[in-house]
């Protein structure tokens, strides 16, 4: 089964490889993604989660608000490396 992802999956993708259980808005300041388009980047963690290519956990954040801490699964590090 062929798995189509955009720019922006493979850009997060490659970001979770060596950043682990980070979440959203991280992954977006350090994309240098603007804060409007923090959608985007949430979307596309949707998307991937669907595809089964990314998971999360769920965490507390230092101002104790729930979290998503995310980070690639299996598949997610299979395509991977396919891709590079």
């Amino acid at each position: 089964m062929e798995i189509r992802i955009g720019a922006l999956q493979i850009k997060i993708l490659k970001y979770l490889a060596f950043n682990p259980e980070q979440n959203a808005q991280a992954i977006q300041q350090a994309l240098g993604i603007p804060d409007k388009n923090y959608p985007s980047v949430w979307n596309a963690l949707q998307k991937m989660k669907e595809k089964d290519l990314v998971d999360f956990k769920n965490a507390i954040s230092k101002k104790n608000v729930p979290i998503k801490n995310w980070f690639l699964t299996g598949k997610g590090k299979t395509l991977l490396s396919i891709i590079e």
